[in-house]
């Protein structure tokens, strides 16, 4: 995930795409938007991962992460007169073909495997029912559009500034039925089917009775994904991809493809047929059927990239402000646990599960060597308790007794660790193939921390950039803070070369004369200075005293 964009979300009215560093800072005054930037990351996971009624779950349950309240009272009020809350998502996918897709083709077309996707939705509310009122997505150079009513099948296409009215238009062929399964958005929306688009076409469909065959995507990350497509089918997608890279279709011969296998030169016939009847066609019958071939070729790549931005957001991990408080004993629980939940209610359960697996050893050398303490659950009875000691120090605290800023500090760490350390290498394989981050949204990891315990912090927080690189996955770290040490360690950090200035972004956020979030993209340059910071940022406003 490259970029982000929100609209009209509260007091977001158009935040312009935000880019996503290694490491992204989200500064600002309080109430200037920056916290509502950070938790529409836990509020999409949230949405994704329950059976919702609508596109968003903005009221968020006692076992969700945030409260929006409800459409109305999430979309920006005010002068914003498009009452549409919108999010832009821009990514990179690298499309790698099968082989009846990446045999096929020549060196023509095979250095165009990444491609670069902006995928947009547009959500509206009529009466009390909410919906997906727009799709937008740009990808391979071409724009597909689909502007969408309640009534799902009551749908306006416009692909590249050519519109195809769908209405209520009935259908009765069934000729992409692969493609009935991969239609449905995690966002609740479901597109048309592929086969009303056909009617526009003005080339005659040639026939097919030859029997499916599969073609596997486990080159796109997953699993078991299976779509049974027959010739015909393919030709059309080849032909479509084609068109939506712009390659003329004087190219399109028997040449230009790998023609070695019986199937193979019958996908090509297919091909070479299609493109010789659309050659017969005036300029405006010409124009639609390229839109409909540029449409097949869409549909196959839709559920992908509705799959990818779903894993982004079900591994994002998120830690809200107000983290739960140290307490002397815990009830001690019988049960597995996965990771730190957003308040830290479960930490003493979760550091208990590390010293039954034998993993405690390694967290606590973790957090000695940046952060000077470790911890050590111990059972009395029935309860537990943690333990915090010092570097050098033999003698260790109940952990109650240590501050309030261990309590919200321990969290964080935990969290940090255990997504640096323990989770790529469960999922190294698959996420390499898509390049989908790790992702760890934190507000005000300062809080109730010394300076001093603030700039170690930051220091865990490079090492982990430092070591995903290292081990070759990505890493996001998306920090919303008021400190101005955190600010300024990261800008001494890139001076003294322990990271690059491109891996750190400030995004600074402040309001305009109407209440309107105005954000702006900062960030270091290579010897750690600010660039375009505003005057005074973290200064006291003076007063008459």
């Amino acid at each position: 995930m490259k970029k982000i964009r929100i609209k009209n979300v509260k007091t977001l009215g158009d935040t312009g795409d935000v880019a996503l560093a290694p490491i992204t800072l989200l500064v600002g005054k309080n109430s200037s938007g920056k916290s509502t930037f950070l938790r529409t990351f836990p509020l999409i996971k949230q949405s994704i991962r329950k059976s919702t009624d609508g596109p968003l779950l903005w009221a968020g349950d006692v076992d969700d992460y945030v409260d929006f309240g409800s459409f109305a009272e999430t979309v920006t009020d005010g002068l914003v007169q498009d009452k549409s809350v919108k999010f832009d998502f821009n990514f990179e996918l690298n499309l790698k073909r099968d082989r009846y897709y990446f045999g096929l083709l020549k060196e023509a077309l095979k250095n165009t495997d990444v491609c670069e996707v902006n995928y947009s939705i547009a959500i509206s509310q009529v009466g009390r029912k909410e919906y997906v009122s727009r799709l937008a997505v740009n990808f391979c150079n071409t724009n597909f559009v689909f502007d969408m009513n309640p009534n799902p099948r009551d749908v306006n296409v416009i692909v590249d500034g050519i519109c195809l009215s769908v209405g209520k238009k009935s259908f009765s062929r069934k000729i992409f039925t692969p493609f009935d399964d991969e239609r449905r958005s995690i966002f609740g929306f479901e597109l048309p089917p592929i086969d009303i688009f056909l009617d526009f076409m003005n080339i005659p469909l040639l026939a097919d009775d030859s029997a499916s065959f599969g073609v596997t995507l486990e080159n796109f990350g997953f699993e078991n994904f299976f779509m049974p497509f027959t010739r015909r089918e393919i030709a059309m997608q080849i032909v479509g991809e084609c068109l939506c890279k712009g390659v003329p279709m004087s190219l399109f011969s028997i040449d230009l493809f790998d023609t070695r296998a019986k199937n193979d030169k019958e996908i090509v016939n297919y091909m070479l047929k299609i493109v010789e009847q659309l050659n017969k066609l005036d300029e405006e019958q010409l124009a639609k059927s390229i839109v409909v071939l540029k449409l097949i070729y869409f549909y196959g790549c839709f559920s992908i990239m509705d799959k990818y931005i779903e894993d982004y957001f079900r591994q994002v991990h998120y830690i809200a402000p107000l983290r739960a408080t140290a307490e002397r004993y815990y009830r001690l629980r019988n049960v597995s646990i996965d990771e730190v939940d957003y308040q830290g209610k479960n930490l003493a359960i979760f550091l208990d599960g590390l010293r039954r697996n034998n993993q405690l050893f390694d967290f606590n050398q973790w957090t000695d060597e940046f952060l000077g303490f470790h911890v050590r659950p111990e059972i009395d009875g029935g309860h537990l308790s943690i333990q915090v000691g010092w570097c050098g120090k033999e003698k260790s605290t109940n952990l109650s007794d240590t501050g309030f800023g261990f309590s919200q500090i321990l969290p964080i760490v935990t969290q940090l660790w255990e997504i640096v350390t323990k989770k790529p290498r469960a999922n190294n394989q698959r996420r390499n193939s898509w390049n989908i981050p790790l992702v760890l949204a934190i507000e005000q990891p300062e809080l109730h921390l010394h300076p001093a315990l603030q700039a170690d912090l930051v220091e865990a927080f490079i090492n982990s950039i430092v070591l995903a690189k290292k081990n070759r996955y990505s890493l996001q770290l998306i920090l919303e803070t008021h400190s101005e040490t955190i600010v300024n360690y990261f800008g001494r950090s890139i001076a003294k070369n322990r990271i690059d200035g491109k891996d750190v972004s400030v995004v600074l956020f402040d309001k305009d004369s109407y209440a309107l979030t105005k954000v702006k993209a900062s960030g270091f340059d290579r010897n750690g200075y600010l660039l375009d910071w505003p005057i005074g940022f973290f200064s006291v406003r003076s007063r008459n005293i």
